[in-house]
This record gives structure tokens, sequence and C-alpha cells, in this order.
């Protein structure tokens, strides 16, 4: 691309990019996710449980560490640059993406670092290649991928990501099969992701391209910026121990690297099960803060619309993969993670009711509610550690698996009812368009119950399960008119590449509710 479009970006075009960064992001997901599960799989094979945990421990670390360095300012930017470029203020927006490289440079590359040495004890040979790679190339590139994510060409980011994914995969093939340690995989993860960070580079405007290389001091950001910035920057560190995994740096201090590797797998898989939903909710942050911009009659209907597609293919995915997949557990990654199947199922359901807030969050973003979204946090982190010191201690891995969920429960059920009650959505609208989700659940629980108590082999049982799920699911959507409308299977289906369009169609009316 060699330059801006000034033009303001309508309703339609706004739409029309949000559909087809979500498509470009659903065909990255269904490249990279099975690439990524077949590299966890060997990566649990090598490292076996307590290494397993071990590499758990030190990725959980370092990706909060990263969330409390950035401050809230890549997701300000994105907000402020999205609202920005959608009204051709093109030099606002380079403005921003030079001081808030700046920021990255002068600030939270040099605060990850002394964390990293403080926290993190490896070889150090290693340790020298994560700062080099892990913390100095995103502070020189990293407001590149932001750039794209501006322009509303969550598509090129989805095709950039999808390529680096395939790189990162590689690098921890080759160390676990060379060194196969979980510090080797762990620093091999870092630096590929480092040297990646350069690819969007090569596709965002030039003019934004120039404002990232010439970073500016961060102190010429508005005020308005620091404003949502600093609040929202508290809320992500707090959202970060809420949903990633967390509660392993608790089973660190009171159980084992055993019961961090099962419950480190179990949270893995169930964000491998729900990534093709979580697929969607990527492009959607920045055409939704365009849409407030330029549209805000429109919002409320998109909120619906994307609260009924996440959790149609959310529930999907619930019903059909998530008991298969619990039952194939021992058979993929050994006997040793036989434990981890039953924690699979209630970390499934969790995340798939996290996953209904999750599109939630967007409109939260586009309304610029920093402080909102740091008392939703607050209050999740405080029910989740309650929980975490309570139960750890006595029940181990099990008690993480409460905690973490108990906590995506209250973080998910804050935030779809305050943007119900922002956006003007009746709490009934938004029940019916949820309901997938808990038939979904009810599925499930049924499925791995009767599952537990029939006498075949794990193989039979996943494909008996899939199956059935996958017609229950089906039935209960067109029975109760809960799935997708005429008019969200349409305006999915148009967005498809001509030679898909039909098919897509013809799929997704299959979720259709009836009289819908």
């Amino acid at each position: 691309m060699s330059g801006v479009d000034p033009v303001p970006l309508g309703r339609g075009d706004l739409q029309r990019r949000a559909v087809r960064g979500a498509l470009w992001t659903v065909v990255h997901t269904l490249v990279s996710l099975p690439l990524a599960f077949a590299v966890n799989i060997v990566v649990a094979r090598v490292l076996d449980v307590e290494g397993y945990g071990r590499l758990t421990f030190l990725t959980t670390v370092i990706g909060i560490v990263g969330v409390v360095a950035g401050m809230g300012v890549t997701t300000a930017l994105i907000q402020f640059g999205a609202k920005a470029h959608a009204a051709g203020r093109t030099q606002e927006v380079r403005r921003l993406l030079s001081a808030s490289q700046g920021f990255r440079i002068g600030v939270s590359g040099p605060v990850t670092a002394l964390v990293v040495l403080a926290v993190v004890h490896v070889d150090w040979w290693l340790l020298v290649l994560a700062l080099f790679f892990g913390v100095g190339a995103p502070a020189l590139l990293g407001g590149a991928a932001p750039a794209l994510t501006i322009e509303n060409r969550t598509d090129r980011s989805a095709q950039i990501t999808m390529i680096g994914n395939i790189l990162v995969q590689g690098a921890i093939v080759l160390a676990v099969l060379t060194l196969g340690t979980a510090d080797s995989v762990w620093s091999a993860r870092v630096v590929a992701g480092g040297l990646t960070l350069a690819l969007p580079l090569l596709s965002i405007a030039r003019e934004y391209r120039s404002a990232v290389l010439t970073p500016a001091p961060p102190w010429r950001l508005p005020r308005a910026f620091w404003k949502f910035a600093v609040p929202t920057g508290a809320a992500a560190v707090l959202g970060a121990l809420v949903t990633n995994r967390t509660e392993v740096v608790i089973l660190d201090w009171f159980s084992d690297e055993r019961a961090m590797g099962l419950f480190g797998l179990a949270f893995g898989l169930a964000a491998h099960v729900y990534a093709p939903a979580q697929a969607f909710i990527g492009p959607l942050v920045p055409a939704i803060s365009g849409l407030s911009e330029v549209d805000p009659a429109s919002v409320g209907r998109a909120f619906l619309r994307t609260t009924r597609a996440g959790c149609v293919l959310a529930g999907l995915l619930l019903a059909s993969a998530l008991p298969a997949l619990a039952a194939l557990v021992p058979v993929i990654y050994g006997e040793g993670f036989a434990g981890a199947s039953d924690m699979l199922i209630v970390m499934g359901v969790g995340s798939a009711v996290l996953l209904v807030g999750s599109p939630h969050m967007a409109f939260l973003m586009a309304r610029l509610g920093g402080r909102r979204i740091l008392m939703v946090n607050v209050i999740s982190l405080a029910c989740n550690l309650v929980a975490a010191f309570a139960l750890i201690p006595l029940f181990g891995a099990w008690g993480a698996v409460v905690a973490c969920v108990l906590g995506m429960l209250v973080r998910a059920v804050q935030i779809s009812l305050g943007e119900a009650a922002a956006w003007g959505v009746r709490l009934s609208e938004l029940g019916r368009s949820a309901a997938p989700i808990g038939s979904a659940s009810l599925i499930t629980f049924l499925l791995w119950l009767a599952s537990r108590n029939v006498d075949l082999s794990p193989v039979p049982v996943a494909v008996l399960t899939a199956a059935v799920g996958f017609l229950l699911f089906v039935g209960a959507t067109r029975v109760t008119g809960t799935g997708l409308t005429s008019a969200d299977v349409r305006a999915i289906s148009s967005a498809l590449p001509s030679p898909l369009m039909k098919t897509g169609g013809m799929v997704l009316g299959l979720l259709r509710g009836r009289g819908a």
C-alpha cells in the first residue's frame, strides 16, 4: 500500500472490512490451529507433564510482564487511531503512531527487560536471545501491527499473523527436538515471535510506516489518550491476571509442576477449541470503533448480530468438538495427561461463556470506557484470587480450574450486561442471542457423562460424541429459534469469496433458527 486514503469510511465500508477481516482471520485460524495443535502434541510428549508445566509457567509470566509494561498504550492507539483514520484524519494518526513508538522504546522496553532479568532464570545465552528478540524487537517494531489494525486492514493482519505463526511453530519444533527442554522451547518461541514483527512494516501505508520508524516523545500524546490508556492499561493487567492462566503462579507456590502441566494443557486446549470463534472478535475492534464514530445509531443492531454469530459458532464447537477432544487427551498426549480430560470439559464451558463477553469488550472499547473496564477486572480478579488461594492449596490443579472459570464467568457477565444497557439492548434480546451457549453447555455435560460409561475405545467415543453433539446442537438452535437470522446468514456469506458463497450460505443456513 503506497498511501492513505483520505476519504472517510462509511458504515458499509466498515462492515465489509470487518467481515473480510474476520473471514481472513478464520482462514488463518484454520491453517494455524492444526499446526499449533500438532506442535503442542510434540512438545507435550517430549517434555512430559512436569516440563510442560515449566513451559506454561515461563510463557504465562512473560505474557503478563508484556501487558504490564504496555500500560494500555497499544489499546488506546488502536481506538484513537481507528476513529481518526475512519474520519480521514491522517496526520493525527501519524502523530499517535510516532509518540506511541517513543513510549515503547523509552518506557515499556526497559521495564520489560528489567522484569525478565528479575524473574526468568534460564541459561545465560537463552536469556540474551530472549532479551534481544523478545524485548528489543517489540520495542523497535511494535507499532507496525497496530497500524494495520488502525487502517481496518485486519484481513492483511491475519495473513501476516498466519505466516508468522508458521515460522514460530517451526522454531519450536526445532528447539524441542534438538535441545528438548522447556527453557529452550520458550526461548525459541520468543526469538521467532520477535523476528515476525518486521512483517507488518511491508504492508502498512507509507505515511504510517515512516511514523512508526520515527519515534517521538510519548508526552506528545494528548491528555485524552492517557486518560483512556492508563485505566485501560491497569484493566488489561487485571484482565490478563483473570484470563491468562495466572493460576500457574499460585500452583508454583502451593503445588508442583505436574499440577501446572495438567492445568496448562486443559487451559490451552480450551483455547484451541474456541480459536475459530475467537477469530471473529479481533476485526470487530477497529470496525466498531469506527462505526460508533460515523453511525452510532447502528451500534445496537451490530451488538446483537455479533453476539448471535459468536455464540452460535462457540456453541457448535462446545457441543461437538469439546467432548470429542476430551476423550482423546490420553491417546494424543499420553496417559500422564489423562487427568486433564475432566478439567478440559469444565474449562471449556467456562471459556465458552467468556467468549460471549469477548465481542462485547469491543463495544466497551468503542465507548472509551477505560474506567469501566478497570472496575470489571478488579471485581473479576478479586473473585479469582479469593477462589485460587482458598482452593489451590487443597485441591491443586482442580482448584486452579475452578478459580479460573469463576473469574471468566464474573468478567463475562459484567461486560455483557453493562454493554447491553449502554447500547439500549433489552436483556431479553441479549438472553435470546446468547442462548446457544446454554444449550451447548447442557449437551456437552450430558455427552461427557454418557461417554464415561460407554465400553468403547477413545477414538470411537470421540467420533460418536462429535456427531451426536453436532446434530443435537443444530436441532436445538432450530427448534428454539435461537440460531442465526436470515440477515446474519446473508451478511456473512456475502463477504465470502465468490466460489464459496453458495456453499458457505448453505452451511450457515443449518445454524439458522426456525422462522428467523
